[in-house]
């Protein structure tokens, strides 16, 4: 059961205070082979393939077939605004899938120093905005049915309001070059086009528009199912994956009916979506945007002609989440337990060691000049009444008595962040203890920045895709060679998890399963090691304090 202590220090309350609001199982060394795999043969300069829509020309880069901007669904302007998504219109000829497709409306999702920090998450060109922008992303090592390669589906974060399925952090050519996979991102509907709640407001009519981006992800894995072989690979082996947001979404899919048979394996980086938004606050939500809208009478009709970055306006700040709709989503992703209908889908779940790090530090640093100014940052940040505030730093300091107040703060945050993975990962193997789950974290630390951001949140994407020379900034002036070796054993064990439902390999320790009591864990760094039950005295601590929370 999460509880309230845990409950109060995830992602979204600190989303509220900080900028980022605008933005068959095989033994170990099984997947060892892939590591060292030879480069796949090189096809055509421009292949082309047949989808059932109609014909894609892609272009080949260093050995990868790479196709942008495919459609998945139909366009969602005009009269297909806030519902389900339609199939793509069929084309004839050769369509050229060589430039990223239309990314969501949505505010700009980086500004500032955050611009700065996370430049390689951005979305790169063509950046424009549009309501046609289902469109879909294929890296693939080698084209035609019968490869059979896993396919590993990307789901990008930003909460559900920002970014795009393309940056060059998230780049899925090396992962299918170095880890013989297929990989797919796609851009869905965001904001209020793709969770605007209209049933209460509009009519049944509308009752699926609270979670529209959520079936447009679903349209996108149908699509992996009837065109994926294709290109390579294998629709009986695909594996979701997605951090931050992206983290939501899995773990909403993993509660979807409409979703189940689509995908076989799941990995969750940090943030999880414990709960959807109940129907209540989602139609609360939908009259206050409707209000600005000035939209009374003849709803429907308005809903079309008012133009898209005008609805975009108008929703500005708006939390949104998916919505528990009794239907889409008939119930919470994680509460009170684990979802039955996907209790045979294997996972990894994990987090980055200092994920709050940069939401602290890059919107404002706090003036921590005094312990009180300490305690309430605490009991603001947090959720926490003075007495649970105190409780929790002097727990806190006496566990780490040389912690700054800002360290401090970060630490609270973390421990509040690992209870919440291991709650997660316990009730998922109280649900079938039969299905493995892998739990993880992050423990590298970045050096750029004078390493004041440590490990922070989204730091572990560069190396998951294989990318880390797309994150020099992160790297700092004098890089550490190891960091490739880092990125190998963390895409590696990615993509062997994708292959076989085991992320061990020969490059890290053998991954055991998370189990109690033991709590395996594995600990990402220049060298992996896999830990039973890490920090087990601020574990038993933390949790004696949120049981006295709760009484």
């Amino acid at each position: 059961m999460i509880n309230s202590l845990q409950s109060t220090v995830t992602r979204r309350t600190f989303l509220k205070t900080t900028a980022m609001s605008s933005l068959a199982l095989a033994g170990p060394g099984s997947f060892a082979a892939s590591l060292a795999m030879p480069a796949a043969s090189t096809p055509a300069a421009k292949p082309v393939v047949k989808t059932k829509a109609g014909k894609v020309r892609g272009f080949v880069a260093d050995g990868v077939n790479t196709f942008r901007g495919i459609p998945y669904g139909a366009s969602t302007a005009g009269m297909n605004r806030f519902i389900a998504p339609k199939k793509p219109e069929p084309w004839t000829g050769v369509r050229d899938a060589s430039q990223f497709g239309p990314m969501a409306f949505q505010d700009p999702p980086l500004k500032g120093i955050y611009a700065e920090v996370l430049r390689g998450l951005a979305p790169v060109g063509p950046l424009n905005m549009s309501e046609d922008c289902l469109c879909l992303n294929v890296w693939s090592p080698e084209l035609g049915v019968g490869h059979n390669r896993p396919v590993m589906v990307w789901m990008h974060p930003g909460g559900v309001v920002f970014w795009a399925g393309n940056s060059e952090w998230t780049d899925g050519a090396s992962l299918s070059r170095h880890h013989d996979v297929v990989v797919v991102s796609l851009n869905h509907r965001l904001g209020p086009f793709g969770f605007l709640y209209l049933d209460e407001a509009v009519g049944p009519a509308y009752a699926e528009s609270g979670n529209a981006g959520m079936l447009d992800i679903v349209a996108a894995l149908q699509w992996v199912q009837v065109n994926i072989a294709a290109f390579g690979g294998n629709p009986d082996n695909v594996t979701i994956f997605g951090e931050s947001g992206g983290g939501w979404k899995v773990s909403t899919l993993l509660a979807m009916p409409a979703a189940q048979g689509l995908f076989h394996k799941a990995i969750i980086e940090y943030d999880i979506l414990i709960k959807g938004l109940p129907r209540e606050k989602a139609a609360a939500t939908t009259t206050e945007i409707l209000g600005k809208l000035e939209i009374k009478d003849h709803i429907v009709d308005q809903l079309y002609k008012i133009p898209a970055a005008k609805f975009q306006e108008a929703a500005k700040g708006q939390n949104f989440v998916p919505v528990v709709d009794g239907s889409v989503l008939p119930r919470d992703p994680f509460f009170p337990d684990a979802p039955d209908i996907s209790k045979q889908i294997p996972l990894i779940i994990g987090n980055n060691r200092s994920e709050v790090a940069y939401w602290f530090l890059l919107s404002s640093v706090p003036d921590l000049k005094d312990d009180a100014a300490l305690a309430e940052y605490v009991k603001g940040h947090m959720g926490l009444n003075d007495a649970m505030a105190g409780k929790a730093i002097d727990l806190y300091r006496r566990l780490n008595p040389s912690a700054s107040r800002i360290d401090t703060v970060i630490g609270i945050a973390r421990a509040g962040i690992r209870s919440e993975i291991r709650s997660v990962a316990e009730l998922k193997v109280s649900k079938a203890a039969s299905t493995p789950v892998f739990r993880y974290e992050f423990e590298w630390e970045a050096p750029g920045f004078d390493g004041r951001y440590h490990s922070s949140h989204t730091f572990e994407l560069p190396f998951v895709f294989d990318n880390v020379d797309a994150a020099s900034q992160l790297c700092g002036p004098t890089p550490d060679p190891r960091r490739y070796d880092l990125a190998r054993n963390m895409s590696g064990a990615w993509a062997a998890f994708a292959h076989n439902g085991n992320p061990s390999h020969a490059g890290i320790p053998e991954w055991k399963p998370y189990t109690l009591p033991d709590r395996a864990t594995m600990l990402f760094n220049y060298s992996c090691q896999l830990v039973n039950d890490p920090d087990h005295e601020e574990r038993v601590a933390f949790e004696q304090l949120a049981k006295e929370s709760v009484k």
